[in-house]
């Protein structure tokens, strides 16, 4: 069945995820099957919040902390903000992005590439200086290991603000807790490069829902398991992991 009508908009999160495990993708945006939000998305929810909050910027999405803070996440804002690194000159957090279809082929003319997408682009940036054009985004995760989207999500947000300088800090919530700071060069051929995959992946999207496809899409199974409803019924899950 067509559903190609079925969103009118893509985020910079939900391209990623739909990398991750197309039939996640599915679940979540379409059939909005959703898991009750876990105690880690919590935590770097609230995460993000309170250190924008700690460095006096303007926050574009204020959100209301609910049922308390998650267990440790004053104790980790803390332990960011002693770092060397730490984002101090931020003037904004939680900074919208809305990148239209034409803005995107004019943003692709000047990186001397044809790119198009079906769908206007929305994210948010957790820091960002205004002054200096640059921005960080904010990672938890209970390990160090990263990914290449993590990289395409803060280049499609440089070229969103016209940023010079693009981080990620991560910090991972192990036995002993560590910060990293993971500058993303921001180059014509990097902006490119991030241009190129976000494209791709997004006229997948429209072919997907043009077909219908959701119950023949792939289901690949690994970290992102956790986030996604159908896990325990999964069959990448079940039979490949052995869960």
């Amino acid at each position: 069945m067509n559903k190609v009508n079925a969103i009118d908009h893509l985020s910079v999160t939900s391209i990623g995820k739909a990398v991750n495990c197309p039939r996640s993708w599915w679940c979540s945006y379409i059939l909005k099957k959703d898991r009750p939000s876990s105690g880690a998305a919590q935590f770097g929810s609230q995460y993000d919040q309170i250190i924008g909050k700690r460095l006096n910027t303007k926050c574009h999405k204020d959100e209301a902390i609910s049922g308390g803070l998650a267990d440790g996440v004053e104790e980790a804002v803390n332990g960011y903000l002693s770092q060397p690194h730490a984002f101090r000159s931020a003037t904004d957090s939680q900074l919208p992005i809305n990148i239209s279809p034409s803005e995107w082929e004019v943003m692709a003319e000047i990186l001397g590439m044809y790119s198009e997408i079906p769908y206007p682009i929305t994210g948010f940036i957790d820091l960002y200086d205004s002054n200096k054009r640059a921005l960080v985004d904010l990672k938890t995760s209970s390990s160090k290991r990263t990914t290449f989207m993590w990289a395409v999500q803060v280049l499609i947000y440089s070229l969103a603000t016209q940023a010079n300088e693009a981080e990620i800090h991560l910090m991972t919530r192990t036995k002993t807790p560590a910060y990293y700071r993971l500058p993303v060069p921001v180059t014509p051929t990097s902006q490119a490069w991030a241009m190129q995959i976000f494209a791709h992946q997004t006229a997948l999207i429209k072919q997907w829902l043009v077909e219908g496809a959701g119950e023949h899409l792939p289901r690949v199974p690994g970290y992102w398991c956790g986030w996604c409803s159908e896990e325990l019924e999964c069959p990448a899950t079940t039979v490949i992991l052995g869960g």
